[in-house]
């Protein structure tokens, strides 16, 4: 379909030739290279090759201009049945659009989403596997330190030694990226293979530069809570005023993920 945006550059598109474009560079390169300096002009000279290749690109880019944005992100429904559109398929916003986590909040969002059908181990029950989940930046003490000397263009991993009354010449830097994961379980989760699972989902999510230097499991803790109960006399459901009490107790020192 020819769109207004098509019809506003229609007078330029007998512009766009690729071998005038290449005959054209082939006389400036003449121009300015000599005669003597450029003799072998032929298509099996190297030179020739790239500047063709070059030529190539310049002239596509310029054929891809004269069409409208959308036609460019997107194949028409003809070629939708997988065959490609203007652009291959490594352009398509499924590949040139992460859609893996990459920040903090991203991985523990991801982590809490992670279900027993993620993942092929029957043993796991059928259920959530976390109910919380915190990721903590490496102090810098754990962090890889390493030293840079300008002067000598040199690295080292230890703390170049430098005469008495010296100036410190070489830059200390250390690597962000490590990370220290903690982990709370839903009821009733085996840690091993729980573990196994999310070790498998950070291998197969990892951002390049970080790492997750180790995992935790937060352990229950014993809590001994006197509770005083003074009931209705028409209350015919202590089971239930019991239950309910449990899920209160439970939601008030595990209090379940909002975000």
């Amino acid at each position: 379909m020819t769109t207004h945006f098509d019809e506003r550059w229609t007078e330029f598109l007998d512009e766009i030739d690729f071998e005038e474009l290449v005959t054209q560079t082939e006389t400036l390169l003449k121009t300015y290279s000599g005669k003597e300096s450029w003799t072998d002009r032929l298509d099996s000279d190297p030179g020739i090759t790239l500047l063709q290749a070059l030529a190539w690109n310049v002239f596509d880019l310029s054929w891809r201009h004269t069409h409208p944005l959308r036609d460019l992100l997107t194949p028409p429904p003809a070629v939708a049945d997988g065959r490609e559109g203007i652009f291959g398929r490594a352009f398509g916003p499924q590949r040139a659009l992460t859609h893996s986590p990459v920040t903090m909040n991203d991985y523990r969002r991801a982590l809490l989403d992670l279900h027993q059908q993620d993942f092929d181990i029957p043993e796991l029950p059928d259920s959530f596997l976390l109910r919380d989940a915190l990721l903590l930046k490496e102090i810098t003490e754990e962090q890889y330190h390493y030293w840079y000397d300008s002067s000598s263009y040199r690295f080292t991993f230890w703390p170049p030694k430098k005469e008495e009354g010296e100036e410190d010449r070489a830059s200390h830097y250390h690597l962000l990226g490590g990370y220290h994961l903690w982990l709370m379980p839903e009821r009733d989760i085996p840690i091993e293979l729980a573990e196994q699972g999310i070790r498998d989902f950070l291998l197969n999510n990892r951002n390049i530069g970080e790492r997750i230097r180790s995992i935790n499991w937060l352990q229950p803790q014993a809590l001994n809570l006197t509770i005083d109960l003074e009931l209705e006399d028409d209350n015919y459901q202590p089971a239930r005023v019991l239950a309910d009490l449990f899920t209160l107790c439970e939601n008030f020192f595990e209090p379940c993920t909002t975000a």
